[in-house]
């Protein structure tokens, strides 16, 4: 709690920001079913997300959080991935595979949007719906900044009772 909890919060993000990345080990709905039980009842739960694998059991998950936790939600977001980059041929890779595409095609360009923003809006929408407070966290910024941001963003919706940006 309080300027220390804070600043100890910041100092883990920024160490696990330079930390290898790992393997992913779960979704989302199976780290919030194992937060459900390791959070103790009344606690300050602080999601931070992309939501690119909300599905029923993450809702479910998350909906039973609420029954006995304080959520608050900062959608992790990317310009990458709520417009595409201008026209022209791009060549993507994960590590292991390779994927070129070409940003040119009107179409594309307006189904990307639109899967960002369905993506976005049933995210936000579940969390109006279980009175969830939500924030987006935009990656363009330096993350300390962000998070600084949204952490904010969601402590001015607690003192104006207000849930939503």
């Amino acid at each position: 709690t309080g300027r220390s909890g804070a600043l100890g919060l910041f100092r883990l993000l920024e160490r696990a920001s330079r930390a290898e990345p790992r393997p992913a080990e779960a979704g989302l709905a199976e780290a919030l079913a194992r937060l459900r039980h390791l959070a103790r009842p009344g606690s300050l739960v602080l999601l931070a997300s992309d939501f690119s694998d909300l599905d029923e059991a993450a809702e479910q998950n998350l909906a039973a959080l609420t029954e006995r936790h304080d959520l608050a939600v900062l959608f992790v977001w990317d310009p990458l991935e709520a417009d595409l980059p201008p026209s022209g041929r791009y060549v993507f890779g994960d590590g292991e595979s390779l994927l070129a595409v070409d940003t040119g095609s009107p179409g594309l360009r307006d189904a990307f949007r639109t899967d960002f923003a369905r993506r976005r809006e049933r995210a936000e929408v579940l969390c109006r719906r279980l009175h969830i407070r939500f924030a987006p966290l935009g990656t363009q910024q330096p993350v300390g900044e962000a998070l600084r941001d949204g952490l904010f963003r969601l402590a001015a919706a607690v003192r104006g009772r207000v849930r939503h940006d």
